[in-house]
């Protein structure tokens, strides 16, 4: 499964882009779902905006007591509300910061508000970067409390122009 993303403002092609895609995996046997929509926009050339929207949509499942009896079905469903920014703040350095509302719907539903920050170096044709992702609140399902799963990433790139 992928993601909607949007290169950084010295990257883009175009000042304004955006995307909407729709999949879906073991259709009949998951019936798992992913709409995702996004846009991009660049109103300077040290300046990206970026916001999207995705929705994981699962099948039915069974609940299960603690008991292992049945206690009916459910549609869990994850969704991610995203608003961002791409800041230049030297020639070769990119600055990223998102903010996120998650929901999520199990046997009932719970929220959060999480961040991202990220840093960019660009040189020619080379890019490498690091995000620490999912800063935030805690989902609060039945008075128990679940931290989010914070992520650490780094890549790099290497574009060939042919």
């Amino acid at each position: 499964m992928g993601d909607v993303t949007f290169t950084r403002p010295s990257l883009a092609r175009s000042k304004v882009e955006a995307t909407v895609s729709y999949g879906q995996w073991l259709p009949g046997y998951m019936d798992y779902s992913a709409l995702q929509a996004g846009a991009f926009m660049a109103p300077g050339d040290n300046l990206g905006i970026r916001l999207d929207y995705r929705n994981n949509m699962f099948g039915a499942m069974e609940i299960i007591d603690e008991n292992g009896n049945s206690n009916g079905t459910t549609k869990p469903s994850e969704q991610r509300i995203l608003a961002g920014v791409s800041l230049r703040i030297a020639d070769n350095f990119v600055f990223d910061v998102n903010g996120k509302f998650l929901s999520c719907a199990l046997t009932g539903k719970a929220s959060a508000l999480a961040g991202d920050l990220g840093f960019s170096y660009l040189k020619d044709a080379l890019t490498l970067g690091f995000k620490v992702s999912d800063i935030g609140s805690k989902y609060s399902f039945g008075g128990s409390s679940y931290s989010l799963p914070m992520r650490v990433q780094a890549g790099g790139s290497f574009r060939l122009d042919p």
